[in-house]
């Protein structure tokens, strides 16, 4: 009897060991909506709007239900829209306006939410943005057991992952801002794990859905079709196909705004007020340190062509797609694709977890790539600070580091392990 008592109490405290980090979770990111700003319901002319970026999102959607498909990106009909009191329920300032950034289909999709009042759309939209984070926690975690069959060392290594993640400075600005970070990083972690599994066609599928921000799709898209990853292309192809005919849809001419639209995206870092300590992509980086436009471009130019070189380098040879190795190369491809991005703030930096995690995966991290991992992550959290003190992004330059040394082998090739692999997994 005594020994299968301390056989349930240790259950029990196993139980609670791991409920205590969710639990820790939980409060952080509820206390982070009982404190934040941007979820205080307010109104006035200097007020700021509720639920931050997420107005941009009802309002496509109100456009999209009113049929008003052309004038999507008409920035004078957005503004009204906005800020008409009986429409959102609310005054805010109207010197600033919150533009329509995505495709057309990405509105479509979310339209159904604009049929609810603002503040009860905002809710929904906040609890999905969370619940998003938890999915793309749990998808990380199964990527890691899949790197080896060791499940203590994997439970360690996971156990705290939910608190690092909820005071990750760009998550909380994700929540806070009601921002898409946390999705990419569903969307990238997903595709990862299906891979991982040999599912490429369904990871495709998945891998397609991040057309909503087609900068962040086209480095890995193109690096897998150039290695050959043919059902994955097609699985891409067909969530691409869907999602361009439901813009076709709703008009060739909107359409057309999009792809004008798209072309000057780069040029945000110029617009009047626009806060470079909060950009993190390299064109940004050069932008701040160049002392004209002109320079940054020039150099931007070189610099980018170094890291597609830099990321064919790291994919030589056969992909396999399963192997250990992958998740490295996998971890390369996202770090890139942030730094060739022409528009990264703050919050989109919540994609960096995936390779933050797998740098400290058990059985394959060793003692440099912890290293690396700890400084892009306390790097995210002191960037913006850092920024507006001194004009240079560390988030940027950290970022540069690690690929260069992901892409090199500096961090798996050197150095003794953390963990050492049982048997690899399957």
């Amino acid at each position: 009897m005594a020994s299968e008592q301390k056989k349930a109490d240790a259950g029990l405290r196993r139980q609670l060991a791991a409920a205590l980090p969710l639990l820790t979770f939980a409060a952080v990111v509820i206390g982070l909506y009982q404190c934040s700003p941007n979820f205080r319901w307010e109104s006035g002319a200097g007020a700021s709007p509720y639920a931050g970026d997420f107005l941009q999102e009802w309002i496509g959607g109100y456009v999209v239900r009113h049929g008003e498909y052309d004038r999507f990106y008409d920035v004078g009909y957005v503004v009204d829209l906005q800020h008409s009191p009986s429409i959102v329920g609310f005054q805010w300032n109207r010197a600033a306006y919150l533009p329509l950034v995505y495709p057309p289909f990405y509105y479509a999709l979310i339209s159904p939410l604009s049929a609810l009042p603002f503040s009860i759309a905002a809710a929904v939209w906040s609890a999905l943005l969370v619940a998003a984070a938890i999915v793309a926690i749990w998808v990380t975690q199964a990527i890691a057991r899949r790197s080896t069959n060791d499940l203590d060392a994997t439970w360690r290594w996971g156990r705290w992952m939910p608190v690092a993640v909820a005071v990750f400075a760009p998550f909380v600005e994700n929540l806070n801002s009601s921002q898409k970070g946390v999705v990419c990083w569903l969307i990238l972690a997903t595709t990862l794990a299906l891979l991982q599994r040999r599912r490429s066609f369904a990871a495709g599928l998945v891998f397609g859905l991040l057309a909503f921000k087609p900068h962040l799709a086209l480095l890995i898209a193109v690096a897998m079709v150039w290695k050959r990853q043919w059902p994955f292309m097609w699985g891409g192809l067909a969530t691409g196909c869907v999602l361009a005919a439901i813009s076709l849809g709703m008009g060739t001419d909107v359409c057309r705004q999009y792809v004008d639209f798209c072309t000057g995206a780069a040029d945000y870092v110029r617009t009047g007020g626009y806060d470079l300590s909060r950009a993190h992509s390299l064109y940004a980086l050069l932008h701040s340190l160049s002392p004209n436009e002109s320079i940054a471009k020039w150099l931007f130019t070189p610099l980018a062509l170094a890291v597609v070189v830099a990321l064919a380098w790291c994919l030589r040879g056969s992909l396999e797609v399963d192997s250990p190795r992958f998740i490295e190369q996998f971890s390369a491809m996202t770090i890139a694709t942030l730094l060739l991005s022409p528009h990264l703030l703050t919050y989109d930096l919540t994609m960096l977890l995936l390779p933050i995690a797998a740098l400290t995966f058990p059985g394959l991290a060793t003692r440099r790539s912890c290293t690396m991992a700890a400084a892009l992550y306390f790097a995210c959290v002191a960037s913006a600070p850092v920024a507006a003190a001194i004009g240079v992004q560390p988030s940027c330059a950290l970022m540069i580091v690690a690929f260069v040394a992901i892409t090199t082998g500096q961090l798996t090739v050197r150095g003794e392990r953390v963990i050492e692999p049982s048997v690899a997994a399957g």
